[in-house]
C-alpha cells in the first residue's frame, strides 16, 4: 500500500498511483492570494503573496497578478495572470509543472469564468482541439518543436481566496504564450491574434492591416519580420485572385490546420475565434498555421451571456 498525507494531516492512500500528476484528478486545490487585487488592466501587476494547497502539494510564494483578457474584464468576477517568484523583489523566477504540461513555469491564469458556470467548456474545447490535431495523418511530419508541445490551453479548478474571502471556483490554466512550443527569444516565432472588435482583427470576415488590428502574443514588441510576414499573409487573402489563392495557399498556411480550424469554429459555434481571437502562429514568419483560444462562448453559449 502506498500513502501520503495531506497539509490538514488526513492521509489518502495512492496505492497504484504513486506517478500521479499533481493535481490529482478527484482533488480541486485551494488557491489563497494575500494582498490587494487589481481590478483593471490599466493597475498593472500588483504584488501579492499566494498559497496552494493540494492533497499532494503546499507552497507557498511571492507573486504578481495583472487583470487579464479583453471584454472579461467588464464582469465582476475577473481573470489573473499570476507569476510566481522565490522573492519578494521578484528577481528570482519560481518555476511549478502541473498535470502532463511540458515544463515548469512562472506564469499562469486564473480563468473565472464568468460566463460559463460549469467551468467546462474552455478546458473541454482546448482538449478537444489538441486531439484533433494529433489526430492528423501527418502530424509526424510538422516541425519536432510543435508536435511536443501544448497544442491548447489545459487547466484544472481551483478554489481561490483572497485574503480570507473566497472569491470562487477558477481553473488554473497554461498561459497563451506557453503553446506550441514558440520561443519569445526568436524573433521568427509567434502567436499573432485578432486584437480588436466586432471584427476588424479577423481574417474570414473582412480586409485588415497588422497595425492595431493583430496583437503579438509571444513578444512584448512585435518583431518587423513578424509585422512584415503577416503583412504579406493578409496581402495574399485580400488581393490573390481566386486561381492564385488555390496554387499558393500552401506556401502561406499549413492547409490541414487551417482546415481543422475552420471546422471546429463551425461545429462548436466558437464565436470569438470566428470574428475576434483569431490565432495564427508560425515558426519562419512565413507558413502560418491556425490555432484555437478563447473557447468558453461556444455550443450556444454566446460571450455576452451569462450561462
Amino acid at each position: 500500500m502506498s500513502f501520503i498525507y495531506d497539509y490538514t494531516g488526513n492521509r489518502i492512500d495512492i496505492t497504484g498511483g504513486v506517478t500521479a500528476t499533481e493535481p490529482m484528478d478527484n482533488d480541486i486545490p485551494v488557491v489563497t492570494l494575500n494582498g490587494t487585487l487589481p481590478t483593471s488592466k490599466d493597475q498593472g501587476e500588483i504584488s501579492v503573496t499566494v498559497t496552494y494547497e493540494s492533497a499532494t502539494l503546499h507552497f507557498s510564494e511571492y507573486a504578481t497578478v495583472k487583470v487579464q483578457g479583453d471584454s472579461s474584464t467588464s464582469y465582476p468576477k475577473k481573470n489573473f495572470t499570476i507569476k510566481l517568484y522565490k522573492d519578494s523583489e521578484h528577481a528570482a523566477k519560481s518555476k511549478r509543472q502541473f498535470r502532463d504540461w511540458d515544463k515548469p513555469r512562472n506564469k499562469y491564469v486564473l480563468k473565472a469564468n464568468w460566463i460559463d458556470h460549469s467551468h467546462a467548456r474552455n478546458i473541454v474545447n482546448a482538449r478537444l482541439w489538441s486531439k484533433i490535431e494529433r489526430s492528423r495523418s501527418d502530424f509526424g511530419t510538422l516541425p519536432e518543436t510543435l508536435r511536443k508541445s501544448n497544442l491548447a490551453v489545459d487547466g484544472f479548478p481551483v478554489k481561490v481566496f483572497n485574503n480570507g474571502n473566497y472569491m470562487g471556483l477558477y481553473t488554473w490554466n497554461l498561459p497563451k504564450d506557453a503553446l506550441y512550443g514558440l520561443d519569445d527569444e526568436i524573433d521568427t516565432n509567434a502567436i499573432v491574434q485578432g486584437d480588436k472588435q466586432p471584427y476588424s482583427g479577423a481574417l474570414m470576415w473582412r480586409a485588415s492591416q497588422i497595425t492595431e488590428q493583430w496583437a503579438d502574443e509571444t513578444h512584448d514588441t512585435m518583431p518587423t519580420v513578424i509585422a512584415d510576414g503577416f503583412s504579406t499573409l493578409l496581402n495574399f487573402v485580400y488581393t490573390s485572385s481566386d486561381a492564385d489563392f488555390v496554387a499558393n495557399f500552401e506556401n502561406h498556411f499549413d492547409k490541414m490546420s487551417i482546415i481543422d480550424q475552420l471546422i471546429s469554429l463551425q461545429a462548436a459555434m466558437v464565436l470569438d475565434n470566428i470574428g475576434k481571437n483569431q490565432l495564427f502562429f508560425t515558426y519562419d514568419a512565413v507558413k502560418w498555421y491556425g490555432g484555437m483560444y478563447d473557447m468558453d462562448g461556444t455550443w450556444g453559449l454566446r460571450p455576452w451571456q451569462v450561462a
